[in-house]
């Protein structure tokens, strides 16, 4: 039986979901479909984070631990206005995620993409993660994007190494969870040195507020003044939302 949290309720407040929904922002690449994540796609989530195919995340996860990740990452575009996209694919809809994205005690934001079994091997994950670090780079405005990645996981090592982000060691030696840190440069690579300053610089403001400062100070100071601002316009167009009634019908035709 699906619990009543997992299932779709049609009615006014499906459609005010349908409508927030849509407030994030449609990432297309050339066999892609980066959108906001929706309750129908929970199961793949799940299918994924509930397997062994979660087994560098922590997982496999029990379906209620997956279903906190979920919700965790996607509330995470009214917090700070970044978070979850779902990825639909060639041959169907939710064929995985990636994200810009917060566990409760990382230091910085970080990108990550996990795939469901079908999508394996087609290139998609280096697709998704680089619209996604891109977006991080010219619309967030963000000196640094990081990403966290189990040393037995050489398949993403590689992927890492494609993407052309380079390992941290001032990180991973502040983290200090025997996880690597890759940290990522835009497209065109740039110079390494700069952004390897410059996320320096992240990870010192982060232990900062580790040492002595409220978790929520340490928080805000590593998201980008452009964040805060994308925050404040969904803040605006939530209160406009609020003022409408217009029903949409089933989302996921609008895909």
């Amino acid at each position: 039986m699906i619990p009543p949290i997992e299932q779709h309720r049609p009615g006014p407040g499906a459609r005010a979901a349908a409508r927030l929904g849509g407030k994030v922002p449609v990432l297309d690449t050339t066999r892609l479909q980066l959108r906001g994540p929706r309750i129908y796609d929970f199961g793949a989530f799940a299918a994924i984070l509930c397997s062994d195919r979660a087994e560098y995340m922590g997982g496999p996860l029990s379906r209620p631990e997956a279903w906190a990740e979920f919700a965790n990452y996607t509330a995470l575009w009214m917090l700070h206005g970044h978070g979850l996209w779902t990825i639909d694919c060639q041959f169907g809809p939710s064929c995985g995620f990636v994200l810009l994205g917060y566990e409760y005690d990382d230091p910085e934001a970080e990108l990550g993409v996990f795939l469901t079994e079908e999508a394996e091997g087609q290139g998609f994950a280096q697709e998704a993660a680089e619209a996604v670090r891109n977006y991080a780079f010219d619309t967030l405005k963000w000196e640094s994007v990081v990403s966290y990645v189990d040393a037995s996981n050489t398949r993403c090592v590689a992927l890492m190494e494609r993407l052309g982000a380079f390992r941290d060691a001032q990180s991973e030696a502040a983290l200090g969870r025997g996880t690597l840190v890759f940290r990522h440069v835009p497209a065109g690579g740039g110079d390494g040195a700069r952004h390897s300053r410059a996320g320096n610089r992240t990870a010192g403001a982060a232990r900062a507020g580790a040492r002595g400062l409220p978790r929520l100070q340490g928080d805000l100071r590593l998201v980008p003044v452009a964040v805060h601002g994308r925050a404040a316009e969904c803040l605006r167009g939530l209160d406009a939302l609020r003022r409408r009634d217009r029903p949409l019908g089933d989302p996921r035709l609008r895909h």
